[in-house]
């Protein structure tokens, strides 16, 4: 059995890109006569989101999005930290969110009386960050 330690320590998404001349919402994914490309297999996905359509698996997220750039397919779906820049993306593309989850660190029950302590480790960490990236400073 696992446990997590309650301080995520990032969010991540689940995202739609499509070609810019294509219409572009979450209900996409319902359309059985849509193909997407994903570095994921339906049967993962359909762990994560409600998706009916085709799911082409491709094997890697910078071959799915070189095949969208490429025009060969468009649409496809793909994961990504939440704190990630997608500009380049988003200037090619419409990007869609479909969900974002939190990250947690994961631990063996055996280990759950170091909670605490990681826990308020995690929150000075995350803290220093989030002031380190506020003044420019690297992490």
């Amino acid at each position: 059995m696992v446990i997590y330690v309650p301080t995520p320590l990032s969010k991540a998404g689940m995202y739609l890109a499509c070609a810019k001349k294509m219409l572009c919402s979450k209900s996409l994914l319902l359309n059985q006569d849509i193909e997407i490309a994903s570095p994921y297999t339906l049967a993962t996905l359909q762990n994560v989101i409600p998706i009916k359509a085709n799911v082409i698996l491709i094997s890697s997220k910078a071959k799915t999005t070189q095949m969208l750039e490429l025009g060969r397919v468009n649409y496809i779906i793909f994961g990504d930290d939440t704190q990630t820049k997608m500009d380049k993306l988003q200037r090619e593309f419409q990007v869609v969110e479909i969900k974002t989850d939190n990250i947690y660190h994961v631990l063996h029950k055996k280990h759950q009386l170091l909670i605490p302590r990681l826990n308020k480790a995690l929150k000075i960490v995350i803290n220093k960050h989030k002031t380190s990236t506020l003044v420019g400073g690297d992490f």
